[in-house]
């Protein structure tokens, strides 16, 4: 039975949507993994007000993938929310790094100042 000109066209312009649909998601995934490579390369590096830079960029890939979620099938959808655990694990451990390196800051001025204390205590031992 040979298809209506109206069947071809609806067709062709459902196979249209569902190639750019999805070569929009990957586009999309393309640049998240590039994104995400660059934030877990070395992730010491990143200054706070990068890593500000970086939170709003990543919530715009967030927004964009919400928006985008519901026309995406399962595998899609598996390989993104890895993305995005992906850079809240980067993110989380370079918060937990820097939350170290301001405890061992801390530790070393109280030190520093526990120090001071005891020699001006000698001091005036000394004296006496």
């Amino acid at each position: 039975m040979p298809f209506k000109k109206g069947e071809i066209l609806f067709f062709l312009i459902f196979t249209f949507l569902l190639v750019a649909c999805n070569s929009d998601h990957v586009k999309h995934h393309k640049e998240l993994k590039s994104f995400l490579r660059k934030a877990d390369k070395s992730p010491e590096k990143i200054n706070a007000e990068d890593w500000k830079k970086m939170d709003r960029k990543f919530e715009e890939y967030i927004v964009e993938y919400r928006e985008k979620e519901s026309r995406l099938d399962k595998q899609q959808k598996k390989e993104s929310e890895e993305l995005v655990g992906q850079y809240y694990t980067v993110r989380i451990e370079h918060m937990g790094k820097q939350l170290g390196d301001e405890i061992e800051k801390l530790g070393e001025e109280f030190n520093k100042q526990m120090n001071e204390v005891i020699d001006i205590q000698e001091e005036q031992t000394n004296e006496n």
